[in-house]
C-alpha cells in the first residue's frame, strides 16, 4: 500500500500544525504519529466524505443535550458554524475558546476540561 509519508505529507503536517494549535510542535508530533499508520487513499476519502456530509437535519432530531466547542482561531472548521448549530438545535450549548484554534483541548486544556465537566454535570 502507498504510505502518506511517501508523498511528503509528514513535513507538510508538521509545518501546518503551527497554524492549528498554540503548541504546533506537540500537535505536529501527534498528527504525524497518527497519520503514519494510514494509507493515502483511505485518508483522502475520509476527508472528502467529511466535507460532503451535511448533518443539519439529523442534529435537530437529537433528544439529548448538545454542546458545540469552537476555537475562535480555528483554521479548519469555520467558527461561524456555531450559528448553524444553534439554528438546527436552539437548545445547544456553545463553548467559545477565544485563544484556541482547532484543538481547544490542547490550547486551553484546563478551561476545556472544566467546560466539558460542567456540561456533563448540568447538561
Amino acid at each position: 500500500m502507498y504510505n502518506v509519508f511517501q508523498a511528503g505529507f509528514r513535513p507538510f503536517l508538521r509545518g501546518y500544525s503551527y497554524f492549528l494549535a498554540k503548541d504546533g510542535r506537540q500537535l505536529g508530533k501527534m498528527l504525524t504519529e497518527d497519520v503514519s499508520k494510514l494509507d493515502l487513499q483511505p485518508f483522502i476519502e475520509s476527508i472528502t466524505t467529511l466535507r460532503e456530509t451535511d448533518l443539519r437535519a439529523q442534529v435537530g432530531m437529537l433528544q439529548m443535550p448538545i454542546m458545540g466547542v469552537y476555537g475562535k482561531k480555528d483554521a479548519i472548521v469555520d467558527p461561524g458554524q456555531a450559528k448553524v448549530l444553534k439554528e438546527c438545535a436552539p437548545e445547544a450549548h456553545i463553548a467559545w475558546f477565544e485563544n484556541s484554534g482547532h484543538f481547544p483541548m490542547m490550547d486551553e486544556p484546563d478551561r476545556f476540561h472544566e467546560t466539558i465537566r460542567e456540561f456533563l454535570k448540568n447538561g
